[in-house]
């Protein structure tokens, strides 16, 4: 590898840059190409997880072997939970060196062990440490030793936010579903009917609609313009209205292929319904009608009225 070639990104930042470019509240629905990106990023994150604790143990190994080779003139030290890991460069006739791996918000940093000082006829062995160091860098150990011990903390959380973006974009298709096809299924629902029967040609047909991973079926006994009745209990008879209005993506993604066929018609306009009185309305006309009835019984004639009348 060229020293001056850039180091290929971690799956972790590759998924800061995408979130960066396709931020959550961003109203665009992705292209499949982006959404294809993200379930194999997913993929990868929680590889990358289920595999951290082997992936630490074979870059520790790698390490290892590349002191024990001679390919690098110091040691690397695994750490423990008190303390870091670090690298050492032995002393012969030179002042030793020890850098500490320090674990940053994006990347490991060296740090040169505090305390370190040396004589002028006594200088570190800059040269041997700058080739080590080059060599380790070439390998790219470093970065996947971040990575892999910060799989169990950071990609969980990346994976969540992952999920985020695909279920927003998911309710971005569903409310661009339902923008294109509801005046349709309002047609199908309300105008669309068997010519021998004069029903909407839903009833007797299934309903089916997937909800929390559940798949269910529903017989449709009626449909008009505002959703659907379907029988959810045959036994028990026991039925239930789905409104167009909690469920148009459903309805939409059941009845698609008919929808279809019928893209383009709109349902017949609405019948101009009855003007609905207020409460003191009606008890107004209640009063009048009452009083109507108590002055047609108090002015009517009498029998023995009408007899002597006839006399």
């Amino acid at each position: 590898m060229n020293q001056s070639e850039p180091l290929e990104k971690s799956n972790y930042d590759k998924v800061q840059d995408l979130l960066e470019k396709y931020p959550v509240q961003d109203a665009e629905v992705l292209p499949e190409k982006v959404v294809a990106e993200i379930e194999s990023l997913k993929a990868a994150l929680q590889e990358e997880k289920e595999n951290a604790t082997q992936a630490v143990e074979a870059i520790y190994q790698t390490l290892e072997k590349l002191s024990s080779e001679g390919k690098v003139k110091g040691s690397f030290v695994a750490g423990s939970e008190k303390e870091f890991d670090y690298y050492h460069l032995p002393a012969n006739e030179d002042t030793p060196i020890t850098l500490v791996l320090i674990p940053a918000a994006n990347g490991y940093e060296w740090r040169v062990e505090e305390g370190v000082q040396f004589g002028v006829d006594t200088l570190p062995a800059f040269d041997v440490l700058y080739k080590d160091l080059l060599v380790l860098k070439k390998a790219n150990l470093l970065p996947r030793l971040f990575n892999a011990t910060q799989a169990n903390t950071r990609n969980p959380r990346a994976i969540e936010k992952l999920e985020a973006l695909l279920l927003a974009n998911t309710e971005r298709q569903n409310k661009a579903l339902v923008a294109e096809w509801r005046e349709t299924l309002e047609y199908v629902l309300s105008d669309l009917k068997d010519e021998r029967s004069g029903k909407s040609i839903l009833v007797d047909q299934l309903f089916t609609y997937s909800k929390n991973g559940k798949t269910k079926s529903y017989k449709i006994i009626k449909a008009d313009r505002t959703g659907i009745v379907a029988m959810i209990d045959e036994e028990l008879e026991l039925d239930r209205k789905f409104h167009i209005d909690a469920y148009a993506y459903e309805l939409i993604a059941a009845f698609l292929p008919i929808l279809k066929k019928n893209k383009g018609k709109a349902p017949a306009a609405k019948p101009a319904g009855r003007k609905t009185r207020s409460k003191k309305e009606n008890e107004a006309a209640a009063e009048a009608l009452q009083a109507a009835q108590a002055a047609q019984v108090e002015f009517s004639p009498s029998p023995d009225q009408n007899q002597d009348d006839k006399s």
